[in-house]
């Protein structure tokens, strides 16, 4: 649970950069409005660059969402193939105690299973956030 949410947290001080920083342009444009600051103002426009001078990336490309979200799918396998690890440890660990071969064996295989899938899933998140860099610059994002 601890990890889920030192996962989860960093992505709310995100939307919390963003409401606040989208507040700020909203806030900043009424106040145009309000002068008469002539001529219709271009609210998403704002709010972009905005977002974008306070560090938030902003982007529409396909692309680059779909690539965020394997990003975080990935992510979230990461902390469920450590769960698994700490399982399997536990299993070993209590099967020895009271001389269970079998729960001792069956943490083995959790283990090894979940090492490979540590494995997998760092390379995925390599070979993920590589091809998200490399999209994002190509954009200028």
């Amino acid at each position: 649970m601890v990890l889920l949410l030192l996962l989860v947290l960093p992505a709310l001080n995100v939307n919390a950069q963003a409401e606040s920083v989208i507040d700020r342009a909203e806030r900043e444009a009424n106040e145009v409005i309000e002068a008469g600051g002539g001529g219709p103002v271009d609210v998403i426009g704002e709010l972009t660059n905005a977002a974008t001078k306070g560090g938030v990336p902003i982007t529409d490309q396909p692309e680059i969402v779909v690539g965020r979200l394997v990003k975080g799918f990935l992510g979230v396998l990461g902390m469920v193939a450590l769960i698994l690890v700490i399982y399997g440890g536990f299993l070993i660990m209590t099967g020895s105690k009271g001389g269970k071969e079998g729960d001792i064996n069956k943490g083995k295989d959790v283990l090894k299973w979940a090492i490979i899938g540590l494995i997998i899933i760092f390379s995925s998140y390599a070979i993920a956030d590589f091809v998200v860099d490399r999209a994002l610059r190509a954009v200028g994002a």
